[in-house]
């Protein structure tokens, strides 16, 4: 995990000491056992070592401007794992800032860590003592505790009996070759967008906490656009769990484990009904998430959730985090969602699309897609999963010919464009001169008005692909009718 940490002046102007800074950083590595280990191979097993020497801080001078792009050629730099699990360079700027560039090895680290680590050396750079924290000893204590709790055998119990999902085969995509190289892509949220997302986590997808209320939000979300890519009945989705208690809540170390959510996905559901589904299936994941529960590690896809990774002042100094992906992840997973709040402007959405299952053109596309999904799950949650579009025509004879999902282009966009047009438009859009009075319709009371007429057929027992007559006149209850069928996935 790499991290480019900005940091600004003093509260006097003056600039950053690059010796003090790496100094302190160098008290951090010898106060945790976690960055002292070393790890080789010893009778074709994995074993480790604890060193005392601390790999110095390196030092480089470059222009302020130049720090990101020189950030994402360094991460190029593989691990000997033997020698090194980081990678620590201070790039020292002409105007007395500095880029501070940290890349941790996943063996010793993960988010919390990471966050803790610089946290540590902002307080040892203002004056503070190490936090000696012994990571191996807390996690001994962590899992020794729960060997035999009845928590703990109820855990290895669920995931003993859970019924793996069958894998999907791609996503835009067969996987023919499984490769690590994957493309980190920003999911654009508009400001309506991340309102309406607001209000939605705030009422009828409140969970009971805001990062619950987000993660089960991606995860129906990933689990729509898995469903819609690959036609998979079940998307078994890994979640992050920090496994931090009151003994370990700041210990530097690799705490973490991902735990799989499944969630079950009909064609005739609902977003409502999905998300519920999701929240369920989440809870019910995180109540069997347990130290050493022997969880499956088969999920495909991830939702990682890290809302607090972001640091505002170090020591005094504004300092700024930019996240340097890899340009790899692990190649079991087609497809990972990161929600983190690095940069200044608040909760970023990026998805990481692995090169196997997607080619450039569809890589590039793939935010669209997710971020489409997105605002029909928070624009109208009555509205069947199978009514909004995910792909443009033109992309949906290419999904078909290579058979990766069930993909029906154009009643979709035909929904999607009424939908569009009639909840964007206040003015009277169906009139019914007939009815005592003349009633009248503006756009969004009309596609209220089919949402009632979809529901009521659902309860009578049609379901998707059903045919439904209707015999009326020329009148808005046809109308009505006709667009409610349209919605549902009927004939009529």
């Amino acid at each position: 995990m790499a991290q480019l940490c900005r940091i600004g002046l003093g509260p006097d102007g003056e600039p950053v000491d690059v010796e003090r800074l790496s100094s302190s950083f160098d008290a951090v590595v010898r106060a945790n056992d976690a960055l002292r280990a070393r790890f080789f191979e010893s009778n074709g097993r994995a074993s480790m070592r604890l060193v005392d020497s601390v790999t110095p801080t390196e030092v480089l001078d470059l222009a302020a401007a130049e720090a990101s792009a020189w950030a994402h050629q360094r991460i190029q730099h593989s691990f000997d794992l033997a020698n090194e699990v980081y990678d620590s360079v201070v790039l020292r700027h002409e105007d007395g800032t500095v880029s501070w560039y940290l890349n941790l090895h996943h063996l010793v680290t993960d988010a919390t860590a990471t966050a803790l680590i610089v946290a540590e050396t902002a307080a040892i750079y203002g004056g503070a003592d190490p936090n000696v924290t012994t990571f191996i000893d807390a996690a001994r204590d962590a899992t020794s505790g729960t060997a035999n709790d009845r928590r703990t055998e109820l855990a290895r119990a669920h995931w003993a009996d859970r019924e793996a999902p069958s894998p999907v085969a791609g996503l835009y995509q067969p996987v023919r070759r499984p490769t690590p190289r994957s493309e980190r892509l920003p999911v654009t949220l508009p400001e309506d967008l991340r309102s309406r997302i607001d209000e939605r986590l705030g009422s009828d997808y409140r969970m009971l906490t805001p990062d619950l209320g987000w993660t089960t939000l991606l995860l129906t979300a990933t689990a729509v656009l898995v469903h819609r890519l690959t036609g998979s009945p079940t998307v078994s989705v890994g979640v992050p769990v920090h496994n931090r208690d009151a003994s370990t809540r700041d210990v530097i170390g690799p705490v973490m484990e991902v735990y799989p959510v499944d969630i079950d996905v009909a064609q005739d559901d609902s977003y409502r009904t999905l998300q519920r589904r999701a929240g369920r299936a989440l809870l019910d994941t995180l109540k069997h998430a347990r130290p050493d529960a022997n969880q499956p590690g088969d999920s495909q896809a991830i939702v990682n959730v890290i809302p607090r990774g972001s640091h505002t002042e170090f020591a005094g100094r504004s300092i700024s985090t930019e996240w340097i992906h890899p340009g790899s992840s692990d190649p079991q997973h087609l497809l990972r969602v990161q929600l983190t709040s690095f940069d200044d402007d608040g909760l970023d959405v990026h998805l990481d699309v692995n090169e196997a299952c997607a080619d450039a053109d569809h890589r590039r596309r793939a935010p669209g897609h997710f971020a489409d999904v997105l605002r029909a799950l928070v624009t109208d949650p009555d509205l069947p999963i199978s009514a909004s579009p995910l792909v443009a025509d033109e992309e949906a004879s290419l999904l078909m010919a290579w058979g990766a999902g069930d993909v029906v282009a154009q009643p979709a966009s035909i929904v999607a464009r009424l939908r569009e047009q009639l909840m964007a438009n206040d003015a009277v859009v169906l009139e019914d001169l007939q009815r005592a009075g003349t009633q009248t319709w503006t756009g969004p009371e009309l596609w209220s008005w089919t949402t009632a007429i979809g529901s009521w057929l659902e309860s009578e027992g049609v379901r998707p692909g059903d045919r439904v007559g209707l015999e009326m006149g020329r009148c808005a209850d046809a109308v009505a009718a006709m667009i409610a069928c349209l919605r549902a996935g009927f004939s009529y």
